[in-house]
């Protein structure tokens, strides 16, 4: 009988022992030893074997059982509810034949592990001795992220970690550890400790890399020796590895789970790759590893075709391994640092290309062109410059290479750009008649992001909705136009279109065969880049995205993590951060704000810690960003902050948008002026498409049901708002239905009834917040995001015990204890003028919106063409 152990009779348990994260399959032994039944656990070293055998025995012995070690089996004797429990290395000859004699005179049940696994057939004579044949048989395998949950809320819940763990803090825990119990666990403790250092990546602490290296060494010297001959090899394709490394050793390896392969790509966990380079040279290529190197090495230089991780593994070589410089040659040298070149500014790691295109300028200066010097600097994309360039033979380029490199340029998205069609116009001269209409695709593209800019919306839609229908079109052209798509729809505030949108990238996706390319890769990166397009236009309209979205969403953020690739992670975090801010989800905003911190290795990355940390936006960034992000970041913030906030900070918030004739400021001020008696009771008639479960048909259903005085329309609006946080908004539209109800006594109890609900939520004008000073808000905001004293301290360059000060003033303040401290609240929370320090603060200057809010700052990040 044999199973994997992954139960669901967990809650059936008794045990105090740390179970690490296999409760489910504890208490499947447990189940199996009430039967009398004897249990065999196969595993690997680091999986938890020693953790399962003292949980078993943990929870055996305050079930009654009687627990014995191998090593008691001489001396022991028999009797009832007795159980062996340890590993089959510790039963020598004289150990099974005492517990062969105690099992003669009664039952005696065993749990026993043993490494490596192996079949029952031809097992050894001590197995078949001991009836291990008929035992029920358990494999440990590296923890499945449920499993990682579990063993993360069991270090919470002891007491073991200071404070919760949010899930996209969880999930860098699951694929950093590789599913090693110990290696999770001191994971987490790093996690933790990081919240007190400096940004920057989280830092691997000695007890991480000493479980790792326990893992590594437990292998055979064989095996120890390929392990250290793949790391230069990271993110190569196994197909290629098998080409030039045994068969064999390599899926041995492979079961070892000390290296491993996701999606036919090798793969090592951080831990497990610091505990390999301890094995050995890492700065001398193996035979098998150059022979896998040259190989990609030749095949960028011929065009025939490499991953992203291929050739940044050529790249990395090449930097240490002198004999592969001089096997590969100076032009294919020169094609791989040009290949990793554009990779890196597609990625949006400017200091990677630029130390690149600094390599080449001293390797080859007499082939370094603008283009190169202008990365080496690390200046953006000069398109008008690229154009003279080709059109002047300046740039030797083979047709393959300048259609990866035109990939690789770093567009506005949802903006327009000058040149870029001019640009296009110049590179389709450049390639043969089989690029020309993946071209000119890309070229329309522009276009319909160009219209977008505009305010042109028929012809932005237009535009893109033609080359998204075009199944024949090259697929980064179809999800630009996606982009530009859903861009269209939430300016339009049209719900309809946008889950058209969105159910049309799931199709562009699964339409999207991957062969292995570079051009490949870069499409994966600008789908990720359209997804949180789609999720700012889908929130930014008060539109929850689907489960087959937020699905997504998770595997992008895995599959970025486990790759180690912080460009790719850093939109899929942004898409999480917006979820955030729909739900409310503090701890996971603070969380996302910390992963952002110490992973602002990209533009982007970089550009929203700048907003983060600064308040107050420059006119440079408002002028870099795209008209679309502009909109969707003010419409969020009016739909999330502002409305859970006040009426009145929502109406600020919508006029700061600076989109005034767009549907949802009007119809989010014709809300605000109805609800405050500042206005007629106008609804807008050419909202009805929107979905009533939404806030914006929320506030048209409010609209609606003043003008005929429906009662069970407004109901329904107030049921929205509330969920969605609006408090002011929902009394506004219970205050609303009381006057339209007439008396009605059963509209009254509902309406009581939804009043006690949103009490908590409803703001206590008795006790006005009082504005924050700048040192006080600026203390709180780094509280918020979850900095410890010590690290405000530091960055602040105060002492710990003025931090604590500012912090208890900025909490009386606001009325809040520090655990309830969010960033959505300081965003909102209102400055103080000076005149406002004389006499009493009115209601309605305490709530101001700052006029320079967060919503300015984003930048447009631009992605590929």
């Amino acid at each position: 009988m044999t199973t994997s152990g992954t139960g669901s009779h967990a809650a059936h348990a008794r045990w105090t022992a740390p179970t690490m994260g296999r409760a489910g399959m504890i208490a499947d032994i447990l189940a199996a030893v009430q039967t009398h039944q004897s249990v065999l656990i196969d595993g690997e070293v680091g999986l938890g074997l020693e953790a399962v055998r003292d949980a078993v025995a943990d929870a055996a012995i305050a079930d009654g059982w009687r627990v014995i070690a191998p090593g008691e089996l001489v001396r022991a004797q028999s009797g009832a509810r007795l159980l062996l429990i340890g590993d089959l290395a510790d039963l020598g000859s004289a150990e099974a034949g005492a517990f062969i004699a105690l099992r003669s005179r009664s039952s005696v049940p065993f749990v026993l592990s043993r490494r490596p696994a192996q079949s029952f057939e031809g097992s050894a004579p001590l197995d078949r001795r001991i009836g291990a044949a008929g035992a029920v048989r358990f494999t440990l395998e590296p923890l499945t992220p449920e499993e990682c949950d579990l063993l993360v809320d069991e270090q919470v819940n002891r007491g073991d970690v200071p404070r919760d763990v949010s899930p996209v803090e969880r999930r860098w825990i699951w694929t950093t550890s590789g599913g090693f119990p110990r290696i999770a666990a001191a994971l987490l403790h790093d996690l933790i400790r990081a919240d007190d250092a400096p940004p920057g990546p989280i830092a691997l602490s000695r007890g991480t890399v000493l479980e790792a290296t326990t893992i590594v060494n437990a292998q055979p010297p064989l095996l120890r020796t390929l392990g250290v001959a793949l790391l230069p090899l990271i993110g190569v394709g196994v197909a290629r590895l098998r080409r030039s490394f045994d068969a064999v050793e390599l899926s041995l390896l492979f079961e070892s789970n000390a290296v491993t392969q996701v999606d036919e790509v090798l793969r090592i966990p951080m831990p497990l790759q610091a505990a390999w380079r301890l094995q050995g040279d890492t700065h001398r290529l193996q035979d098998p590893a150059r022979e896998v190197l040259v190989d990609i090495c030749t095949a960028v230089s011929v065009d025939a075709g490499c991953s992203e991780g291929e050739v940044f593994a050529a790249v990395n070589a090449l930097a240490i391994d002198h004999e592969l410089r001089v096997v590969v040659g100076e032009d294919t040298h020169f094609a791989v640092l040009s290949a990793g070149m554009w990779a890196a500014r597609r990625r949006g790691d400017n200091a990677l290309a630029a130390a690149l295109a600094r390599r080449i300028v001293t390797a080859f200066p007499a082939r370094a062109c603008e283009l190169t010097r202008i990365a080496a600097r690390g200046e953006d994309d000069d398109l008008a410059e690229y154009t003279r360039e080709l059109r002047d033979g300046e740039l030797s380029m083979t047709p393959s290479q300048l259609w990866t490199w035109v990939l690789s340029l770093r567009t506005v998205m949802t903006g327009d750009r000058s040149g870029v069609v001019g640009f296009l116009s110049e590179v389709r001269e450049h390639l043969p008649a089989t690029r020309a209409d993946s071209v000119d695709e890309l070229s329309r593209a522009a276009q319909a992001a160009d219209a977008l800019e505009a305010g042109d919306w028929e012809e932005a839609a237009a535009l893109a909705d033609a080359l998204v229908g075009d199944e024949s079109a090259a697929v980064t052209a179809r999800y630009r136009a996606l982009a530009v798509g859903a861009a269209v729809a939430a300016v339009r505030l049209d719900h309809d279109a946008l889950h058209r949108v969105d159910r049309m990238f799931v199709t562009v996706r699964r339409q999207h065969t991957l062969s292995g390319q570079l051009s490949d890769d870069f499409a994966t990166r600008t789908q990720a880049s359209v997804a949180m397009y789609i999720a700012l236009a889908f929130v930014g309209s008060g539109l929850a995205r689907s489960a087959e979205a937020l699905d997504y969403e998770n595997t992008m953020i895995t599959r970025a993590m486990v790759a180690g690739d912080g460009p790719l992670l850093l939109p899929s975090l942004i898409t999480r951060m917006l979820s955030s801010m729909e739900t409310a989800d503090a701890r996971e905003l603070q969380a996302i704000v910390r992963f952002l911190r110490r992973n602002a290795g990209s533009e982007l990355g970089r550009g929203i810690v700048a907003i983060i940390d600064s308040p107050r936006p420059g006119g440079e960034r408002r002028r870099g960003m795209s008209r679309f992000v502009r909109y969707g970041i003010g419409s969020v913030r009016a739909l999330t902050i502002g409305l859970r906030s006040s009426t009145a900070d929502f109406g600020s918030a919508l006029r700061a948008i600076g989109e005034p004739a767009t549907p949802l400021v009007q119809l989010g001020l014709a809300f605000v002026n109805a609800a405050t008696g500042t206005g007629p009771i106008a609804p807008d008639r050419g909202s009805t498409a929107l979905e009533s479960h939404t806030v914006p048909g929320a506030l048209r259903d409010y609209l609606l049901g003043r003008e005929r005085s429906d009662p069970e329309t407004l109901m329904s609006a107030a049921s929205v708002l509330l969920a969605a946080g609006a408090a002011q908004a929902t009394e506004a539209a219970l205050n609303a239905v009381l006057s339209a109800a007439d008396d009605d006594e059963d509209l009254a109890r509902r309406v009581r009834s939804m009043r006690r609900v949103a009490g908590s939520r409803v703001p206590d004008r008795s006790r006005a917040q009082q504005a924050l000073t700048q040192r006080e808000r600026q203390v709180a905001l780094l509280a918020a995001q979850g900095m410890r004293n010590g690290d405000i301290a530091r960055r602040l360059y105060l002492s710990i015990r003025t931090v604590e000060s500012h912090l208890y003033r900025a909490k009386r303040k606001l009325l809040i204890p520090r655990e309830s401290l969010q960033l959505s609240m300081l965003l909102r929370e209102p400055e103080r003028r000076q005149a406002d320090r004389i006499g009493d603060l009115r209601d309605s200057q305490i709530r101001r919106i700052r006029e320079a809010d967060t919503t300015d700052e984003a930048s447009d990040s631009g992605e590929a063409v």
